[in-house]
């Protein structure tokens, strides 16, 4: 599964600018195609979120250290691999059992899980980045049903598949329930919203 530009940016909090940006300078390169198109993995989309929660307190150049000392102790896997902690001033990874200061500053820590990188946060323009779980009204995301591809609540339907045949104009909301007989005028309604949020759709 591939997340295009304005998916991931929905997902993520973050701007086509900044997600061309930290490809550019290498903060995080897209794991499927980092060219036009750019297309990101499901991982990335996770990696891309611990990354905006930490903008949201601190620098670029400070992430872009914290990375780059990633890298030097040899902690090479996919960055959402790793498991961070934050106390307002320094950020630590868990290695092993042990949790190692990747950025040299102390505090009071504040351990971040993938339920935190999961749940809604604010990012560090101080907009609500939605919960990836759930990103939207009737919306599901889940990293072991269709590859983290959104879908319709409850069901194996991948919203793209019906976003499509509500933009097509040959095609009536009954056609569309007689494909997909589970879905009712609810979910045809919540996909035609997440559509809009993300692309900008009438």
């Amino acid at each position: 599964m591939s997340f295009d530009l304005e998916m991931t940016q929905f997902l993520t909090g973050v701007t086509e600018h900044q997600l061309r940006l930290w490809s550019k300078k290498e903060i995080l390169v897209p794991e499927i195609s980092a060219s036009r198109p750019m297309l990101y993995s499901f991982r990335d989309i996770v990696a891309l979120r611990i990354i905006a929660k930490f903008r949201a307190e601190v620098s670029l150049q400070r992430i872009s250290s914290v990375l780059r000392n990633l890298e030097e102790n040899e902690f090479t896997e996919h960055l959402s691999e790793y498991r961070f902690a934050f106390d307002g001033k320094s950020i630590r990874v868990k290695d092993g059992d042990n949790w190692m200061d990747i950025d040299k500053q102390s505090g009071q820590w504040e351990f971040i899980s993938f339920e935190d990188v999961y749940r809604s946060f604010s990012n560090f323009r101080g907009k609500t980045v939605p919960n990836l779980l759930s990103p939207a009204p009737g919306i599901e995301v889940d990293a072991g049903t269709l590859g983290g591809t959104p879908r319709v609540k409850g069901s194996r339907i991948p919203t793209d598949v019906v976003t499509d045949l509500l933009r097509d104009p040959e095609t009536t909301e009954d056609e569309i329930q007689e494909f997909y007989p589970n879905l009712n005028k609810t979910d045809l309604k919540n996909v035609g919203k997440f559509d809009s949020a993300v692309y900008g759709a009438a």
